[in-house]
Formats: C-alpha cells, sequence, structure tokens
C-alpha cells in the first residue's frame, strides 16, 4: 500500500465517521444538536476539500513512496492492540492488561518468565492501587468476572 493510498483510505474513513457523528446529532434534543452538527458537517465538508487535494496531487506527482518501510511489523502491532481491545470487551480492563502485558513481555520483548511476571504483578499493583484511591470503575467485561 502507498502512502498516498493509505492516506485517501483515512480520509474516507474520517469522512464516514463525520457523516455518523451528524446522524447521531440529529437524534439529541433540538438545542443540543446545533453544535456537534454544525461541527460534523463542517468536518464533512473539510474532509471532501482534503480529499479532493489529495487526489488531484496524487495525478501530479508519480511518487511510489511506501506507507511504510516494516509493513509486517505495523500489520503484527495492531494486530496486538485489537487483540488487547477484544480482551478488555470479552474479560474486563485489569484481567485484560494482566493478560496482555504478561504475554507482550514474554513474547515480544523476550523477557524471561520470572521478569514478565514481576513487571505485570507489579504494574497490576500500581494499576490497582491507583484505582482505589481515585476510586475509578474500569469498563466491564461481556462475562462480568470481575
Amino acid at each position: 500500500m502507498k502512502k498516498k493510498h493509505a492516506s485517501l483510505l483515512f480520509l474516507g474513513l474520517l469522512f464516514l465517521l463525520f457523516v455518523w457523528m451528524a446522524v447521531q446529532a440529529t437524534s439529541f434534543q433540538t438545542q443540543a444538536s446545533y453544535f456537534p452538527l454544525y461541527i460534523a458537517l463542517l468536518a464533512s465538508v473539510l474532509t471532501i476539500v482534503a480529499t479532493i487535494r489529495q487526489i488531484v496531487q496524487m495525478r501530479k506527482e508519480d511518487n511510489q513512496e511506501p506507507f511504510h518501510e516494516n509493513m509486517s511489523n505495523v500489520i503484527k502491532y495492531t494486530a496486538w492492540l485489537i487483540g488487547y481491545l477484544i480482551l478488555i470487551y470479552l474479560v474486563g480492563l485489569v484481567l485484560a492488561s494482566i493478560v496482555y502485558l504478561f504475554t507482550f513481555l514474554l513474547y515480544e520483548a523476550r523477557l524471561t518468565i520470572v521478569k514478565s511476571i514481576l513487571s505485570t504483578g507489579v504494574a497490576t499493583v500500581v494499576v490497582i492501587l491507583i484505582s482505589r484511591f481515585m476510586e475509578l470503575e474500569w469498563p466491564s467485561s461481556l462475562f462480568a468476572i470481575f
């Protein structure tokens, strides 16, 4: 994938997001819908303008610059993050963070099992202590384990 194609794809996704925001804003009360609706509409128009500028610039230049030199690593780390988000949805933030951090340290950082357990334990204790002192409520899970 070329960098300019990725930019067009991103602009298309932004446009869809802003259109969705405008549609959602129409369901608000009349007074509350003005600001988000007009911001979403303005952002949609600006996204269309940016897309047109990008297409015109693509036709003028013949730059074959790749999106990223090491695309396999980009895909690999994106998969790690998507897996983490799915894990949060399934088992909750705290347990997902423990599993994610341990497996990431073990397989990607290539730490030993003992160092991975210690690092995960320390991070878990810190997160739990901070959440107790600040009275934070973490996102719940699909299975309601915690």
